[in-house]
């Protein structure tokens, strides 16, 4: 697994926010810099969640990323309603699972951690 550069207090935080919509994800992976170990420490994590996860989710997501204390921006994008074929294929060439279903609704860390 590739170094992602986000510390354990910020995991919990994206963790905590994720809990929110437990019963919509059923996965989010990290995707961008931070997957592939090019991100810089101010470097945004990208996000994409598995599931049946409606767009208001992933609006309201954004918002408490933004409320929420982490340094570092948050975008998420909704897996399943991705339609720009590079971006997807980006994301599966270098996506980690950063969260199972199981490990946002029980408050683990994260896996590889």
């Amino acid at each position: 697994m590739t170094d992602h550069g986000l510390v354990d207090e910020e995991l919990e935080t994206i963790r905590s926010v994720l809990a929110n919509f437990a019963d919509e994800i059923t996965q989010v992976d990290l995707f961008g810099s931070r997957a592939t170990g090019n991100y810089r420490g101010n470097s945004d994590v990208d996000l994409v969640v598995h599931g049946d996860v409606r767009d208001a989710t992933i609006d309201r997501l954004r918002t408490l990323f933004n409320e929420s204390n982490l340094p570092l921006s948050v975008d998420v994008a909704s897996y399943e309603s991705m339609t720009y074929r590079p971006l997807k294929a980006h994301v599966d060439a270098v996506r980690q699972c950063l969260f199972s279903a199981q490990d946002i609704r029980q408050g683990k860390k994260t896996r590889g951690t």
